[in-house]
């Protein structure tokens, strides 16, 4: 909705031909591209956003995929990725999920990220189940503590600023 423009990548053919004709706006495109072959120019993105990607590519394409990010976004960019944390969504769960080439585990994806930015900081998501009380009126939520609880989120979201290139 605030973005000058807006791209969205894809392998498939057929989820670009999908995202076209159900998500239309003036600043919005969809292209079929590989995350390590970015078909875009240096320095061209002020902000990447990767959710569940990465584990879908070799280990060797993963290193790619981040040398072209890097390559992609402006100085001082801004990269949000997410990964499953594959203690919890795979080894607690016995789950082995078909598509996922290289799961990684926090601390090794923390280890793998570092290579690429310096600047790093991340968060959990998952899928809690909660009971929210507000008023009808309340434009947003917040929550002014979490005490004494161990959450760890079934995924990783880790937030990374470019360092001036």
């Amino acid at each position: 909705k605030y973005a000058q423009k807006v791209i969205g990548i894809d392998i498939s053919n057929e989820t670009i031909k999908y995202a076209k004709k159900n998500y239309k706006r003036e600043n919005l495109d969809f292209i079929t591209a590989s995350v390590t072959d970015l078909p875009f120019q240096d320095n061209s993105f002020d902000v990447i956003t990767s959710f569940e990607t990465i584990e879908h590519i070799s280990e060797k394409q993963q290193s790619h995929f981040l040398d072209e990010i890097v390559r992609v976004l402006k100085g001082n960019g801004l990269l949000i990725i997410s990964t499953p944390d594959k203690l919890i969504y795979s080894d607690q769960n016995n789950y082995t999920n078909e598509f996922h080439i290289k799961e990684f585990y926090e601390k090794e994806f923390y280890v793998f990220l570092n290579k690429f930015f310096k600047n790093i900081k991340f968060y959990y998501q998952s899928d809690e189940i909660c009971n929210l009380i507000y008023s009808p009126e309340s434009k947003e939520v917040n929550i002014s503590e979490i005490n004494d609880l161990n959450i760890k989120g079934k995924y990783i979201i880790w937030l990374m600023q470019q360092v001036d290139k």
